[in-house]
């Protein structure tokens, strides 16, 4: 799991309603892949149904990387 991701994790642990899950792991097809360097990722979901807590809990994540979308 990358670093980052703990800090989201140790915040997440006390939710009942938090589920996380790996959806793909390795090569990404990118234009500045070349023969000797390329680009691998990680994509996770992160799934949490917790109402007006999601709000409080993750004002306080600070990270380039997170991508937060609210579906209400």
């Amino acid at each position: 799991m990358i670093p980052k991701w703990e800090s989201i994790c140790n915040v997440a642990a006390y939710m009942h309603d938090f589920s996380a899950s790996m959806l793909y792991t390795g090569y990404l097809d990118d234009p500045r892949n070349t023969d000797n360097a390329w680009v691998e990722a990680e994509v996770w979901n992160f799934h949490f149904d917790v109402g007006d807590t999601f709000d409080l809990t993750f004002s306080q994540v600070r990270s380039f990387d997170v991508h937060l979308y609210n579906y209400e």
